[in-house]
């Protein structure tokens, strides 16, 4: 995605994508978000997922429509995500 500077999508507004991932990520986040929200009423919130939750879910860590959100969003607000204690099946993190 190229760089862009002014933060601002095609319509004006500027679309953040907000992934929560894990543990903490879930408290923390949406308080961030009231905070902007707060503070900066015309933000639009993309919501995503990430992390070990979802690959729990999923089998993907993360999926293609969060790399899509990404994609078209002007900033991302990134909570925490979790890695596994042991190895699990179909992971890579270590």
């Amino acid at each position: 995605m190229p760089h862009n500077p002014s933060l601002v999508t095609h319509n004006g507004g500027v679309r953040i994508c907000v992934i929560e991932g894990d543990g903490i990520g879930h408290e923390v986040v949406p308080t961030a978000v009231e905070a902007l929200r707060a503070v900066a009423p015309d933000l639009e919130f993309i919501p995503a997922e990430a992390g070990l939750e979802c690959f729990e879910r999923r089998g993907v860590a993360i999926p293609e429509e969060t790399w899509t959100a990404i994609d078209g969003a002007d900033g991302i607000l990134f909570g925490a995500i979790s890695a596994p204690s042991d190895d699990i099946p179909g992971g890579t993190s270590r």
